[in-house]
């Protein structure tokens, strides 16, 4: 009986040790920046994605709905709404568009820019 103790409190000590782990990694992995995905490396049709893989910064004021949907978790719905909520002054203005926050904003600051000669275009 002693030994089938002795052989649960293992699992759990393992379990609780195992848990710890995958906690910690997530937090790490939270704290990482985000690369070019894989895919732009191998799949570069347009200039606009070789210049991304290479580390350019799209211009918020000129890139198209297309290839604001290759920035990190932006999809179509999130790539029309940065472009209605043109012009930009600022990287920092995409804060008032729905569904960026502060979180999306930080992710999305190394891949964008706000080019002056672009920005005078849509004032």
């Amino acid at each position: 009986m002693t030994q089938n103790k002795n052989k649960v409190h293992r699992v759990l000590a393992l379990a609780v040790l195992a848990m710890s782990v995958a906690s910690l990694a997530a937090i790490e992995s939270e704290h990482r920046p985000l690369r070019a995905p894989q895919v732009l490396a191998r799949d570069a049709v347009s200039p606009e994605v070789v210049a991304l893989r290479d580390g350019a910064q799209l211009d918020l004021n000129a890139a198209t709905t297309s290839e604001l949907r290759l920035l990190p978790r932006v999809g179509p719905v999130l790539a029309e709404r940065i472009a209605e909520h043109r012009p930009y002054r600022d990287v920092a203005d995409l804060a008032r568009v729905p569904g960026i926050g502060q979180k999306t904003l930080a992710r999305l600051r190394s891949w964008v820019k706000v080019d002056s000669a672009t920005q005078q275009k849509h004032e």
